[in-house]
């Protein structure tokens, strides 16, 4: 018994319909962002990595700290993960244990013509002081990559570990698919695989 190619195609339509109904309205672009750096000389982490995972839903122009969606600091030293900070979520500012950090805490500028992050900063000043645990405030010298610095703070318990500039190598972004995008493909695969199929 052969089964009709009408009845899969409008099974697999329906399906890649439910899939773009589910979908929100304002697509979010998932973008990951990684700054390598020299080798340390007075940072006693040996940090030489700093990766960030962000989204939006800007498509265009200059992207702000206000207009992120999510945002995540990753700090490697020697090819390892030492740190990660989830600093937005779903549009709202985590904070570490023992602070408080608002959106005003925070700066962001990506150029998503040009594909590079001009500044950053996931804490003002001594926003992440008090924190009670250990943390690590990344933000620009002046403005990537023509300063070509990055100043790292550490702190624990309160208290100041040391803060140096390291010299920025190269960044580098890239766009991350997301989970639906790839269930898309995946079906439009499926698709070309059922018409070429013959079922008995």
């Amino acid at each position: 018994m052969r089964v009709s190619k009408g009845r899969s195609c409008i099974g697999l339509i329906t399906l890649a319909l439910s899939l773009l109904v589910a979908m929100p309205a304002q697509a979010v672009m998932v973008y990951q962002t990684t700054l390598d750096l020299s080798t340390p000389v007075v940072n006693v982490d040996s940090i030489d990595k700093i990766v960030y995972r962000w989204s939006t839903t800007e498509t265009s122009g200059t992207v702000d700290q206000s207009e992120l969606v999510d945002l995540e600091m990753q700090i490697f030293a020697s090819g390892a993960l030492v740190h990660t900070d989830s600093v937005l979520e779903d549009g709202t500012v985590l904070s570490p244990a023992g602070i408080t950090r608002t959106l005003g805490d925070l700066f962001w500028r990506f150029d998503l013509t040009t594909m590079v992050l001009a500044q950053m900063s996931n804490g003002v000043g001594d926003t992440l002081r008090d924190a009670t645990d250990t943390q690590y405030r990344i933000s620009d010298g002046l403005s990537l990559p023509a300063d070509s610095r990055v100043n790292i703070r550490k702190t624990t318990d309160g208290v100041q570990d040391y803060i140096v500039r390291e010299m920025l190598l190269t960044q580098s972004t890239k766009l991350v698919p997301e989970p639906t995008s790839l269930a898309l493909v995946a079906l439009g695969l499926a698709g070309l695989g059922f018409r070429r199929r013959k079922v008995v």
